[in-house]
């Protein structure tokens, strides 16, 4: 089963988009923030598919990238 994080400051788009990807079996949570999505992102094992708004409260996803890269959160990409 892939696992899913969708990153978005909207509620209601999360919903929509969750609702969308849950007919296909897909474990999927959500952040409304990069402060949020960087810390389930090392916490968590959510890190086969990340959807990302481009705008956020706290950065765009530009700098989530940087971040992910940075850190080396994915074992495979962005290295």
């Amino acid at each position: 089963m892939y696992r899913i994080l969708i990153i978005d400051d909207s509620p209601a788009d999360c919903e929509e988009l969750s609702r969308k990807l849950a007919c296909f079996g897909l474990d999927i949570v959500t952040a409304m923030s990069l402060k949020g999505a960087k810390s389930m992102l090392e916490k968590s094992a959510y890190r086969d598919i990340v959807i990302c708004d481009y705008k956020l409260p706290d950065g765009t996803s530009v700098e989530l990238l940087e971040w992910l890269a940075k850190n080396r959160i994915f074992k495979h990409g962005l290295s």
